[in-house]
């Protein structure tokens, strides 16, 4: 069989030359029509092979391979075919041509196969219509979205003018120089100006002379970005020639990156103006009584003690009995203790008018000449002052000495029994403000009173206890005066703590002292 195949393949053959006796004509045209063919095929074979490498999804691949093979096996049967008409390769162009046969066979088999699969492959007009479809689907979807966006932005433009139209405030828009844009119907009824009459002023225009500087300084901060909105009182003049007190809020609108207009809201608080300018006018007249009354009060006190004086001096001698001498000694302590709260609201109702002079002073200072003034009273009851922390105050010397003469003195009295008292005052600075605490270990008391031990009058002990409940209240309006703040916590027969915030003068001293002991 070996010696077969190779009779055939190697057997020198006559060239089909010879057969067409080598007629120039046709012996070339066969040869241009071999090679032409074997050329096309030898590309298609090539472009199907590159189809098949970059599509690895393409489904029948198999088929594609095998057609991709038959071609490249034509193109090498022709090619032998166009060398066989002037050389004796007949039986290599057999070969090729086996070679051809069985790959195409192989092909048709497999084509038969999915022939089915294949059919079901769309056409390019029908591929082209579903696209065209789906197309046509993603525009109506697209457009229904853009009908519902607008629809959507429509509903909450109506719900935002109809806000803006009902509110019971009054909002306007405002241009960055001022001229009225928009208001609504609110706005023009506070200020009493038809929207037409709005758009030829400004904002600047109604606005009373001495309320521009504030309203500059507004605009500048806006401008400027330093807050998202501003809030301020004005005076503007209303159609009428009416001057009226507003709160005006305003904030910046952006458009494209940049500031378009204010929106700006106006309340009217006319009334509370009104009623503010009331009530500071009848405090101001009751401080004024709660003076008056309490300095006219002083002279028949003071005669009324003075006498009950005299006729006990005077009777002193005489056998009246021990129940007279009691009532005149009653008579004596009532006035006594009368002169005293006379007193106490005098000092309350003089720092209920206009502020403390004020002048730096350092705590340390203060806490010195308070223990000087009470050394003998902590000497007698073994009584401990410590300071911790130092600061310089701003404060009213004399009010801020009375503020803690009183809160040692306190300390002292309510002490417990059995323990002298230890009295420990500590100063810091915090964000902006000078703290001071002043605690102690003595019989405190229920926390529920904590801010009723303010109030004038309110004591939280028996009568037996002296003094007149008017303490804390005296302190609490000195400290209110300074724009500061006390407050107390308590704990029964724990101790007090007292709380003073005010306005920071300075840093926290540096190396304070430990502490200051008395």
């Amino acid at each position: 069989m070996a010696e077969f195949d190779t009779a055939i393949v190697w057997r020198e053959w006559t060239p089909w030359g010879d057969a067409f006796l080598w007629h120039p004509g046709l012996v070339w045209v066969h040869t241009l029509a071999d090679s032409i063919i074997s050329l096309s095929y030898f590309v298609m074979s090539l472009l199907m092979l590159c189809v098949i490498r970059k599509r690895p999804d393409l489904e029948f691949r198999g088929v594609f391979l095998l057609f991709s093979l038959f071609v490249l096996c034509g193109a090498i049967s022709h090619l032998l075919a166009a060398v066989t008409l002037w050389r004796d390769v007949a039986g290599l162009h057999g070969v090729a041509k086996v070679l051809a046969a069985g790959t195409a066979a192989t092909a048709a088999f497999l084509l038969i196969k999915h022939v089915k699969g294949i059919l079901r492959f769309p056409s390019l007009v029908t591929y082209r219509e579903a696209l065209r479809n789906a197309s046509d689907e993603e525009f109506r979807r697209g457009l229904l979205e853009i009908q519902r966006r607008e629809e959507k932005i429509q509903q909450l433009s109506q719900d935002l003018s109809s806000t803006f139209e009902q509110a019971a405030v009054g909002i306007a828009h405002v241009g960055m120089d001022g001229s009225w844009l928009k208001a609504n119907t609110k706005l023009c009824e506070i200020l009493g100006w038809r929207l037409e009459q709005l758009r030829e002023k400004t904002l600047q225009q109604i606005t009373y002379e001495e309320d521009l500087g504030p309203g500059a300084e507004l605009i500048r901060v806006l401008a400027e970005k330093e807050q998202e909105s501003y809030s301020m009182e004005a005076r503007l003049l209303r159609g009428d020639g009416e001057l009226i007190w507003v709160q005006v809020t305003a904030s910046v609108a952006s458009y494209q990156g940049k500031d378009s207009h204010y929106i700006v809201v106006i309340e009217d608080i006319s009334d509370k103006k009104l009623v503010q300018q009331a009530l500071a006018d009848s405090n101001a007249a009751l401080e004024r009584f709660a003076y008056s009354a309490s300095h006219d009060l002083q002279e028949p006190l003071r005669k009324i003690s003075s006498f009950s004086d005299m006729l006990q001096q005077r009777l002193k001698d005489q056998d009246m009995g021990g129940e007279a001498h009691y009532e005149l000694n009653r008579i004596g302590d009532a006035a006594g203790r009368m002169r005293a709260m006379v007193d106490s609201l005098l000092q309350l109702s003089r720092y209920s008018q206009g502020a403390p002079c004020c002048e730096p002073v350092q705590l340390s200072e203060l806490v010195s000449l308070i223990r000087d003034d009470l050394l003998e009273l902590f000497t007698e009851t073994g009584a401990d002052l410590v300071l911790k922390g130092d600061l310089c105050l701003s404060v009213d010397k004399a009010g801020f000495l009375h503020v803690l003469h009183n809160l040692m003195t306190n300390s002292v009295r309510y002490a417990k029994p059995e323990e002298p008292a230890r009295i420990v005052i500590e100063a810091h600075a915090h964000k902006g403000t000078h703290v001071l605490t002043v605690s102690d270990n003595g019989r405190g008391f229920d926390n529920q009173y904590a801010q009723n031990i303010f109030e004038p009058f309110r004591r939280l002990v028996s009568r037996s206890t002296p003094g007149q409940g008017m303490g804390l209240a005296i302190c609490h309006q000195i400290i209110k005066a300074h724009k500061g703040t006390i407050s107390a916590q308590g704990t029964l027969n724990q101790g007090a703590v007292f709380t003073i915030v005010l306005p920071a003068f300075e840093p926290l001293v540096e190396n304070a002292p430990e502490g200051v002991n008395g």
